[in-house]
């Protein structure tokens, strides 16, 4: 399937959830604050699996201590049933993609977020994430983040286009990078 086909199909994903959800429905009622400009963490490379030497400064980390190495990235990049590690999370990030994290969705919803991510043919990792309250959703891009109290589609939607390079570059996993 083409990039092209996949974004329709994800846009009448979109259409559908939006139009045929009732006043309860969280798919379309959860509210998402504004997207947050964070100050950036620095582009530091950790070897191996070190654990980075301070903490990251937001939650979830939106920029800081990360891996390298491309064979390592394309494994965060998708749908994860266990929580990434926060490293793995900015090196999602670093690669100029998006991190969808989510705790407590009930499994309609969260399939719904897996879907709509998917579909949308861009470098993004969705994975639980244990300190956010439950049903709650936060979007991430380097340096920048969105909280939603649960899963808005639109605002999923337009983060993800927004923040997300079109491919991911797995050579700036290497080097000192600015974002």
């Amino acid at each position: 399937m083409t990039r092209a086909a996949r974004r329709v199909l994800a846009l009448c994903a979109l259409a559908i959830l939006t139009g045929c959800a009732g006043e309860g429905d969280a798919a379309v009622t959860a509210g998402c604050r504004p997207v947050e400009r964070l100050p950036d963490s620095g582009h530091n490379h950790l070897a191996a699996d070190a654990d980075p030497p301070v903490p990251y400064s937001t939650t979830p980390p939106t920029s800081g201590w990360h891996y390298r190495g491309a064979d390592r990235l394309e494994e965060v990049l998708g749908v994860h049933e266990e929580a990434l590690e926060e490293p793995e999370h900015v090196s999602a990030l670093a690669i100029g993609g998006v991190v969808v994290s989510h705790r407590g969705l009930d499994p309609a919803t969260r399939d719904e977020l897996e879907a709509l991510a998917g579909g949308l043919d861009r470098p993004v990792a969705v994975t639980p994430y244990a300190a956010l309250d439950d049903g709650e959703v936060v979007l991430t891009a380097w340096a920048t983040r969105q909280v939603c109290d649960g899963f808005d589609a639109v605002d999923v939607t337009a983060f993800i286009e927004e923040h997300a390079d079109e491919e991911p570059d797995f050579e700036m996993s290497g080097e000192d990078h600015e974002h």
